[in-house]
Protein backbone atom coordinates (compact mmCIF):
# COMPACT_ATOMS: atom_id res chain seq x y z
CA UNK A 1 0.00 0.00 0.00
CA UNK A 2 1.59 3.64 -0.96
CA UNK A 3 0.24 6.99 -0.60
CA UNK A 4 1.01 9.57 -2.72
CA UNK A 5 0.68 12.73 -2.04
CA UNK A 6 0.47 14.96 -4.60
CA UNK A 7 -0.68 18.51 -3.67
CA UNK A 8 2.56 20.38 -5.17
CA UNK A 9 2.77 18.76 -8.52
CA UNK A 10 1.35 22.10 -10.85
CA UNK A 11 2.16 21.72 -14.37
CA UNK A 12 3.08 18.57 -15.03
CA UNK A 13 4.63 17.39 -18.40
CA UNK A 14 4.38 14.82 -20.36
CA UNK A 15 6.93 12.67 -19.28
CA UNK A 16 5.64 13.01 -15.55
CA UNK A 17 2.11 11.96 -16.57
CA UNK A 18 3.46 9.10 -18.69
CA UNK A 19 5.68 7.96 -16.06
CA UNK A 20 2.91 7.99 -13.47
CA UNK A 21 0.84 5.75 -15.86
CA UNK A 22 3.70 3.78 -15.83
CA UNK A 23 4.29 3.16 -12.53
CA UNK A 24 0.12 3.14 -12.10
CA UNK A 25 -0.14 0.40 -14.51
CA UNK A 26 3.06 -1.99 -12.88
CA UNK A 27 1.65 -1.34 -9.57
CA UNK A 28 -1.69 -2.96 -10.49
CA UNK A 29 -0.31 -5.45 -12.11
CA UNK A 30 1.88 -6.12 -9.40
CA UNK A 31 -1.29 -6.00 -7.06
CA UNK A 32 -0.22 -2.70 -5.03
CA UNK A 33 -2.20 -0.28 -4.31
CA UNK A 34 -1.72 3.35 -5.08
CA UNK A 35 -3.65 5.76 -3.38
CA UNK A 36 -3.11 9.56 -5.18
CA UNK A 37 -3.84 12.11 -2.33
CA UNK A 38 -4.10 16.07 -2.65
CA UNK A 39 -4.63 16.01 -6.52
CA UNK A 40 -5.22 19.77 -7.72
CA UNK A 41 -8.53 20.13 -9.54
CA UNK A 42 -5.92 20.96 -12.79
CA UNK A 43 -4.04 18.00 -12.10
CA UNK A 44 -7.73 15.90 -11.66
CA UNK A 45 -9.13 17.45 -14.59
CA UNK A 46 -6.11 16.29 -16.41
CA UNK A 47 -5.92 13.10 -15.48
CA UNK A 48 -9.60 12.45 -16.36
CA UNK A 49 -9.56 13.90 -19.97
CA UNK A 50 -6.82 11.15 -20.40
CA UNK A 51 -8.92 8.53 -19.23
CA UNK A 52 -6.96 7.55 -16.31
CA UNK A 53 -10.23 6.41 -14.43
CA UNK A 54 -11.37 4.42 -17.02
CA UNK A 55 -8.53 2.18 -16.23
CA UNK A 56 -7.71 3.18 -11.99
CA UNK A 57 -10.11 2.62 -9.79
CA UNK A 58 -12.05 6.28 -8.72
CA UNK A 59 -11.72 5.25 -4.71
CA UNK A 60 -8.19 5.56 -5.21
CA UNK A 61 -8.14 9.01 -6.44
CA UNK A 62 -8.33 11.77 -3.60
CA UNK A 63 -8.95 15.48 -4.68
CA UNK A 64 -7.43 17.96 -2.69
CA UNK A 65 -10.93 19.54 -1.59
CA UNK A 66 -12.17 22.41 1.19
CA UNK A 67 -13.20 19.50 3.63
CA UNK A 68 -12.75 19.00 7.57
CA UNK A 69 -10.27 16.59 6.92
CA UNK A 70 -7.61 16.89 4.04
CA UNK A 71 -7.32 14.67 1.13
CA UNK A 72 -4.12 13.20 2.21
CA UNK A 73 -6.05 12.37 5.86
CA UNK A 74 -8.57 11.05 4.02
CA UNK A 75 -6.07 8.51 2.01
CA UNK A 76 -4.51 7.04 5.28
CA UNK A 77 -8.30 6.40 6.57
CA UNK A 78 -9.03 4.58 3.48
CA UNK A 79 -5.07 2.77 3.21
CA UNK A 80 -6.43 1.48 7.10
CA UNK A 81 -9.75 0.38 6.21
CA UNK A 82 -8.31 -1.38 3.18
CA UNK A 83 -5.77 -3.23 5.00
CA UNK A 84 -8.35 -3.72 7.80
CA UNK A 85 -6.95 -7.14 9.98
CA UNK A 86 -3.76 -7.40 7.50
CA UNK A 87 -2.05 -4.62 8.90
CA UNK A 88 0.91 -5.50 10.03
CA UNK A 89 2.58 -2.20 10.77
CA UNK A 90 3.47 -2.43 15.19
CA UNK A 91 2.93 1.40 15.10
CA UNK A 92 -0.68 1.51 13.42
CA UNK A 93 -2.01 -2.16 14.60
CA UNK A 94 -3.96 -1.56 17.76
CA UNK A 95 -3.31 2.29 18.01
CA UNK A 96 -6.76 3.15 19.50
CA UNK A 97 -5.96 -0.04 22.04
CA UNK A 98 -2.74 1.06 23.01
CA UNK A 99 -4.23 4.30 24.54
CA UNK A 100 -3.35 6.40 21.66
CA UNK A 101 -5.99 9.06 20.81
CA UNK A 102 -8.70 8.42 18.61
CA UNK A 103 -8.17 11.41 16.29
CA UNK A 104 -4.21 10.32 15.45
CA UNK A 105 -5.18 9.69 11.95
CA UNK A 106 -1.42 8.13 11.09
CA UNK A 107 1.97 8.25 12.56
CA UNK A 108 5.39 9.42 10.85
Amino acid sequence: MHIWRLKRVRNPDVVCIERLEHFLHDAQRDGLVVLLAGLRPEFLSLLKRLGFPDWYPADRFFPEEDETWSATVRAVRRAYALLGDDNACPHCAGRAEAGRSADLYYLV
